[in-house]
């Protein structure tokens, strides 16, 4: 965090790749305040967001039982023109079977197939 602070100062432009990678490094922390920051910056500074930087979010809020707010998060990634990935599907799909919500995980998997996204082995 310390760097990504300094770099302004360099004239260097944080990025997608940098914004993501501290959003992924926050959410493992379980620091969600200070990702939802960054996250809220990036779109802010009009920083075009990812579904590397969508997954992280998702899956944090998941593992923390956040499943409303990721499943608004999983929504708002087609209000913004973004579309879930098989990663995405796998760790919202992960949550809901954690939480015993199986007929939701199992609308989102065929959610899947309607989105032409195929099925690997983790999913």
């Amino acid at each position: 965090m310390k760097l990504f602070f300094e770099m302004p100062e360099k004239n260097i432009s944080p990025n997608v790749v940098t914004y993501s990678s501290l959003i992924d490094g926050l959410c493992k922390e379980r620091m969600l305040d200070e990702a939802r920051k960054l996250f809220s910056k990036m779109y802010g500074r009009n920083i075009y967001l990812d579904a590397i930087t969508y997954n992280a979010f998702i899956d944090s809020l998941c593992k923390e039982g956040k499943l409303d707010d990721a499943r608004k998060l999983f929504s708002k990634m087609f209000q913004r023109n973004m579309y879930p990935n098989v990663v995405t599907y796998s760790v919202l799909k992960d949550g809901l079977c954690k939480e015993g919500k199986l007929d939701k995980a199992r609308k989102l998997f065929s959610e899947m197939s309607g989105r032409n996204i195929y099925h690997d082995v983790v999913i």
